[in-house]
């Protein structure tokens, strides 16, 4: 859905509800934009080792970094999440190793509190390393990755 042109009225005309519909509904719809979660981009794809680099901002509360990823081959590969504030280029807090995981979709998260990132800084933009790993004939999906303030 998308905003509708706000009525005009004049000093002393009387709101009806269709006027004051419209307001809720705009208000709504901007109130739903800014309290979405910040995905930076739909999916990401390796068929070799290799990083991809993604960049999130934080809002204030408590930080958790959320993923979902999956793993496809004979032998799986692994993935290694770094993240530090900007303007560093090349982030190397690692924030998250999943070791080799089996063939699957993996999904969960990470409390940022309990790294070395804690405290983040309220509207700064963070930059994020996704390290993947090749084995065997291993490749692997990017599903998500987000910053949210509510654990999975």
């Amino acid at each position: 859905m998308a905003t509708f042109p706000t009525p005009t009225v004049a000093d002393g005309n009387i709101l009806t509800a269709s006027h004051l519909n419209i307001l809720s509904g705009n208000l709504d719809y901007l109130n739903g934009r800014g309290n979405s979660p910040l995905v930076p981009f739909l999916t990401y794809y390796w068929t070799a080792t290799g990083d991809a680099f993604f960049i999130v901002r934080y809002r204030t509360g408590f930080p958790h970094l959320h993923y979902s990823y999956t793993n496809w081959s004979d032998t799986a590969g692994g993935m290694t999440f770094f993240m530090n504030k900007m303007p560093v280029a090349i982030p190397t807090t690692q924030v998250y190793n999943d070791g080799s995981p089996d063939e699957a979709t993996t999904a969960g998260s990470v409390n940022l509190t309990t790294t070395a990132l804690n405290p983040l800084e309220n509207l700064a933009y963070y930059i994020i390393k996704v390290t993947y790993t090749k084995s065997g004939s291993s490749h692997a999906r990017m599903n998500y990755l987000e910053l949210r303030d509510v654990a999975a």
